[in-house]
């Protein structure tokens, strides 16, 4: 059932309560906006803000997010961050006034002059969440046949395609032969070779388990250029490429709302995996050169 703006109102002030806010910080504008923000079925578990600032931005820890938050009469500002994605908190005092800081990959948020209580409730619940990279942090783990095939060489006009786009749609059958499709970012290397990043529990990363064989597609509507891949796909396990590919995949980019992190990483289920497809067919197609 979903909840009602007037209970979802009481609920998030008594969570915030619960979490070390005071009076005083209730009246903060963001604060006030928070019920706006969060969703019937997850919990304020800890929030750093300032205990001078009305209008100024509160960090609210809940059980699936981190969310930044500023609101004010002009405008607001609202940033998701993934637990997977967050390298440090920290949080220090000079006397009785500090500052806390968060700092995942690709930005750092700070809230100065915290409440001292609600600053360390919020800084206990998110280090009880285990910083760091997911697929180096939890013993969950999907394993897949390791590929010894060779790849098929991409011709050079399809490598320059390849280059100058980042998105594709990589097509995985089940074990009972129901396809399906999924928008991902991709990487490509020097060995014919593309990665995506995914969660363990996504159908694309079941799928691979029982089926690796998938297809790939990239196209672009303007230049009327199609590149067609048919391939293996598995598990990456080295641990140095897994890094390498997951800072590539991570990294913030250009939205219709600005600069945001991919929504690969608002995915919550499972863990981190990157798959590396392995390409036997490729066929690339440039419709308006070609007619």
């Amino acid at each position: 059932m979903t909840e009602s703006i007037v209970k979802r109102q009481e609920r998030v002030k008594q969570e915030l309560i619960a979490a070390g806010m005071t009076k005083r910080g209730l009246t903060n504008t963001s604060s006030q906006y928070l019920y706006n923000v969060i969703h019937d079925d997850e919990h304020v578990k800890g929030v750093a803000y300032s205990i001078y600032g009305g209008r100024g931005p509160i960090l609210v820890a809940t059980e699936h997010r981190i969310i930044y938050l500023q609101h004010r009469a002009s405008y607001t500002t609202c940033d998701d961050l993934s637990y997977d994605f967050l390298t440090d908190v920290t949080l220090g005092f000079s006397g009785p006034l500090g500052s806390l800081s968060l700092r995942c990959r690709g930005q750092d948020y700070t809230v100065g002059y915290v409440n001292r209580r609600a600053a360390q409730v919020f800084v206990d619940y998110v280090e009880s969440k285990n910083l760091g990279y997911a697929y180096g942090a939890q013993e969950e783990s999907i394993d897949a046949e390791p590929i010894k095939a060779a790849s098929r060489k991409f011709p050079p006009a399809a490598v320059d395609f390849l280059k100058s786009h980042d998105v594709g749609v990589v097509s995985t059958v089940d074990g009972t032969g129901n396809v399906h499709g999924a928008t991902v970012y991709y990487s490509y290397n020097a060995n014919n070779e593309l990665y995506i990043l995914t969660r363990s529990e996504t159908t694309k990363a079941r799928n691979i388990l029982s089926h690796q064989q998938v297809a790939f597609t990239i196209s672009d509507v303007s230049s009327a250029n199609t590149l067609q891949i048919q391939g293996l796909a598995e598990v990456v396990r080295d641990e140095q490429l897994k890094s390498v590919v997951f800072t590539q995949m991570t990294k913030p980019r250009n939205y219709i709302k600005g600069k945001q992190l991919p929504p690969v990483t608002s995915l919550q289920q499972g863990v981190y995996v990157i798959i590396r497809i392995i390409p036997n067919e490729v066929n690339f197609r440039r419709y308006l050169a070609d007619n």
